[in-house]
């Protein structure tokens, strides 16, 4: 199935199991993605599912930077917070926590910047720990 929402679901399904530490299902699932999201010419998920896959390790190490890049410049809000979210995730799991704090840093100014709470509250939380 290569619609929107086949793959923006299968997004959302690799986020939560980001979020439970489950890589394996995090690439499988960011796979499902991707291939929708190119089949259907989303490249906006195109670029959610790369986050994700090299989150999870399955993507190529060289490659990880320049999709945080385009990612971190999109016009699409979500699209930019999550790479930072994502990125403090695959930080903080590598055990680079000094790394990951500084991208929650990142991720926190920049929602309180423009208002956006939840993505605010969702950075302190982790900054709390």
């Amino acid at each position: 199935m290569n619609s929107w929402g086949h793959a923006a679901w299968r997004i959302e399904r690799a986020r939560a199991r980001l979020e439970a530490g489950a890589l394996p299902e995090v690439a499988r699932e960011a796979r499902e993605a991707l291939d929708s999201a190119v089949a259907g010419g989303y490249a906006e998920l195109e670029l959610f599912a790369a986050l994700l896959l090299g989150a999870a390790g399955a993507l190529p190490a060289e490659q990880i930077a320049g999709v945080h890049r385009r990612a971190e410049s999109s016009l699409s809000t979500d699209l930019a917070f999550a790479a930072l979210e994502i990125e403090a995730r695959r930080l903080q799991a590598r055990g680079r926590a000094a790394e990951a704090r500084a991208r929650w840093q990142t991720l926190e100014a920049r929602a309180r910047e423009i208002g956006h709470r939840p993505t605010a509250e969702l950075a302190a939380g982790w900054l709390a720990d």
